[in-house]
């Protein structure tokens, strides 16, 4: 390997970004690829709306760990806790062309559709041109929705609500919003910007909303440690974690009915949304200790220490629940959604078995009952993750060449350590999903990935510049 590193990143959004911004421009010559719209925000931070809101605080959103503060600074004085997706795209797109022009870096609009192994490195395939690297980190971003109901090609689908300035359907019609994740909230406060009269609905099997972050409570932990969650390496089962939570709970002072309230799974949707919302304007402990131990498991590499069983366990019988309150929702996004609950505008529903299309619309079938709708917005991203399409592809290409091996709960097998997947060949983002679990969706597990696969890279941790 020369002096210079010969760098390739696919995929340009907030890992890419990352990757790039971190690289030390003296020591590598870089090329970054990407066939999507542009360089720098991903599919949920494009330009066109300012109602969706970020799920973390300004101080969380920084993209280089080592200076936490970076988003906040860039944003100035004035601004919300949790501001627009809009907005911190434009910071990704700042942060992105700043370091491109640093590094120097070679922007390619292309997708890459191939990756062979060649004795002094990698090649890598676009649909009109090769092109040699010493390494490369593979940012393929987060998947779109996946049709699990089969409903592509009916007329009213709208297969992705993002970008969200493309929403746009007829103000007085009936919409359906199927799945209850980030996104589904995303699209319902989309509708509500522009206007929309008619019934909106969201639905899903369990119907759950994402729960309500508090930032004005600071937990201490009083007994989970880190420490004794690694010391279980090797045994580590989901019964531990449980028995860490509950002692945590107790320690804290908080009654373990509020703890297993979060697990029964026997509220309504719209009476769960509303008690978390209480709580946390109240002052309650029990969300944010939640949060806090999970944070701990997170940092502690529980994911990691599970064998692949026990992880699908996990992801058949906890995970729609346990993601739920590990990726909360603002208080303000919070609160209009019960304001539009209120008015009657907004239904949510859980049940969901069913969507079938006809001539004027779909008929959505619940345990509840059916009901009919004449939009449908997808929104589902089942577990494991579907990759979008070129990824996938790039994925086939890879495993048929032997260059790496599929994880059988989505993406690739990689070196949890330094991100690798092969000598020389990183993996951020969801074809890391199988080994890192939510690091793969959470900013700051994200960045620290990025900074210790380039110090495997180039044998030093860099330091970020302005």
């Amino acid at each position: 390997m020369s002096s210079r590193v010969r760098v390739g990143i696919i995929g340009a959004g907030a890992a890419g970004t990352s990757v790039l911004d971190t690289l030390t421009p003296d020591r590598v010559d870089v090329t970054v690829f990407d066939g999507g719209p542009g360089f720098g925000p991903g599919r949920a931070y494009r330009p066109g709306s300012t109602a969706a809101l970020v799920n973390l605080p300004a101080s969380k959103m920084s993209l280089r760990p080592e200076n936490p503060r970076h988003f906040a600074d860039w944003l100035g004085e004035g601004q919300p806790e949790f501001v627009s997706r809009e907005l911190y795209g434009d910071y990704l797109t700042e942060v992105f062309e700043k370091a491109a022009g640093r590094t120097a870096a070679t922007t390619i609009s292309e997708d890459v559709v191939a990756i062979e192994r060649h004795a002094d490195g990698y090649v890598v395939f676009t649909e009109r041109a090769r092109f040699a690297f010493d390494a490369i980190f593979l940012c393929v971003g987060n998947a779109g929705p996946a049709d699990v109901y089969n409903l592509s090609g009916t007329a009213a689908f709208v297969p992705d609500p993002y970008p969200l300035s493309e929403l746009t359907l007829p103000t007085e019609a009936s919409v359906t919003v199927v799945g209850a994740g980030l996104s589904a909230v995303d699209a319902v406060l989309e509708l509500e910007r522009r206007g929309h009269k008619g019934r909106i609905r969201v639905v899903s099997r369990s119907g759950y909303l994402p729960g309500v972050r508090d930032t004005a409570s600071t937990v201490v932990l009083q007994r989970a440690d880190g420490g004794r969650v690694k010391g279980l390496a090797g045994s580590l089962r989901l019964l531990d974690l449980h028995r860490i939570l509950a002692e945590e709970f107790v320690a804290q002072g908080i009654q373990l009915a509020d703890l297993w309230r979060e697990f029964r799974a026997d509220e309504r949707p719209a009476e769960r949304l509303r008690r978390q919302l209480q709580q946390v304007q109240a002052g309650d402990p029990a969300l944010p200790t939640f949060l806090t131990v999970a944070g701990l498991l997170l940092e502690s590499q529980a994911w990691q220490l599970f064998d692949d069983t026990t992880r699908t366990v996990f992801l058949q019988r906890w995970h729609g629940l346990v993601s739920t309150l590990c990726a909360p929702m603002p208080v303000a996004t919070a609160e209009r959604l019960v304001a539009l609950l209120d008015t009657g505008l907004l239904r949510i529903s859980g049940g969901l078995t069913a969507i079938r299309p006809h001539h004027s619309g779909y008929t959505v079938t619940t345990t509840q009952g059916d009901f009919e709708t004449s939009y449908v917005v997808n929104t589902v991203r089942p577990q494991p993750v579907h990759l979008p399409r070129r990824a996938a592809d790039l994925l086939t290409s890879l495993t048929a060449a032997g260059l790496v091996t599929s994880h059988p709960l989505g993406g690739l097998r990689l070196d949890v350590e330094t991100c690798a997947a092969a000598p020389g060949l990183y993996v951020l983002g969801e074809l890391a999903g199988g080994e890192l679990y939510v690091e793969t969706t959470v900013l700051t597990a994200i960045t620290h990935r990025v900074r210790q696969a380039v110090h495997h890279l180039l044998g030093g941790l860099p330091k970020g510049t302005s």
